[in-house]
């Protein structure tokens, strides 16, 4: 795919680099929890995007992904919480390039099963307004 290569060209083999794809996925969980249903192309795509990585970590990325779904289902308990994890993820993707890459990739995200929940739809736009655009 062509915008993982994109991901792959913005994205280093660094400490710092590992925090900003990790972001990346914890946003993927974030957007694919938010309608309560996980989707096979849903969970396809980011498996993908994840695989597409292919950078060098202290763990596994299903290490990582494992550790990242609690703190997404726990966000998404209330307004509050996915506020402050979307908060956290902008910190992380401090650059204009990377948070739009991050962009990109969900809204290729929301589209793989054909259907946008209005979960999904209400929460890129919590995104957009978080990194400002």
């Amino acid at each position: 795919m062509l915008l993982f290569e994109k991901a792959k060209e913005l994205l280093h083999h660094s400490e710092n680099e590992q925090a900003q794809d990790e972001a990346i996925i914890d946003l993927l969980y974030l957007v694919m929890l938010s309608d309560k249903a996980i989707k096979l192309s849903e969970q396809d795509f980011v498996t993908d995007y994840v695989s597409s990585l292919d950078l060098p970590s202290k763990h596994s990325w299903e290490f990582y992904i494992n550790a990242a779904l609690p703190k997404v289902r726990t966000a998404l308990q209330s307004q509050e919480k996915t506020e402050a994890l979307l908060l956290d993820i902008s910190d992380r993707l401090k650059h204009h390039n990377l948070r739009n890459l991050a962009l990109e990739v969900v809204q290729e995200l929301i589209q793989v099963d054909s259907t946008i929940a209005v979960e999904e739809s209400a929460l890129v736009e919590k995104i957009r307004q978080r990194f400002g655009f």
